[in-house]
């Protein structure tokens, strides 16, 4: 029987590692893209372990071939994994909908939010988990010599109806749902 990872846990490995990236991008000036993952099967194997074991990738080689080969790389270890949570860290752009807002508004007639007038550039933080999702945003400041961190904003209240969205989102719901 496999161990029970609750979203507690998850959480506090999250935050965890907010305090990583906070002190790599003041040594850096960025964070460089990874992902986490917590699973319950042995990802060469297909077996299940006894306790949830932790893969940690570094997806810098990934993001300089595109988007699309950094969602297929994670999905596949959340697959072979047997994911219940999924932490990914990453710098971009965010845009906070206003309740009620439609998903799709932000997108309309652009490639990207990078092309959205209400953007802010952050460090991303996300957390996805079989009973619910988090995220930590850690706006970017470039109005001085070197770039700095605004305050980290914390969302930990996510259920299924207020899921993170995105490209980079939905690896351990298919696997629940799967």
């Amino acid at each position: 029987m496999t161990a029970v990872f609750t979203f507690e846990h998850a959480c506090e490995i999250a935050r965890n590692i907010v305090s990583g990236a906070i002190q790599n991008f003041a040594k850096d000036g960025e964070v460089y893209p990874v992902s986490f993952v917590l699973g319950t099967k042995d990802p060469r194997t297909g077996r299940l372990l006894p306790k949830p074991a932790l893969a940690v990738v570094d997806l810098s080689e990934a993001h300089a071939r595109g988007k699309d080969a950094v969602r297929s790389m994670q999905q596949e270890l959340c697959d072979r994994m047997g994911a219940v949570a999924h932490i990914y860290v990453s710098e971009g752009w965010s845009v906070t909908l206003s309740e009620g807002a439609n998903y799709e508004d932000p997108y309309e007639g652009r490639e990207s939010l990078a092309q959205h007038p209400d953007r802010v550039e952050v460090i991303l933080i996300v957390l996805e988990h079989k009973d619910g999702d988090a995220m930590w945003r850690l706006p970017i400041l470039r109005d001085g010599p070197k770039p700095t961190l605004g305050p980290v904003e914390e969302d930990t209240g996510m259920t299924a109806a207020g899921r993170n969205m995105g490209r980079m989102t939905g690896y351990v719901r298919k696997q629940v749902e799967a």
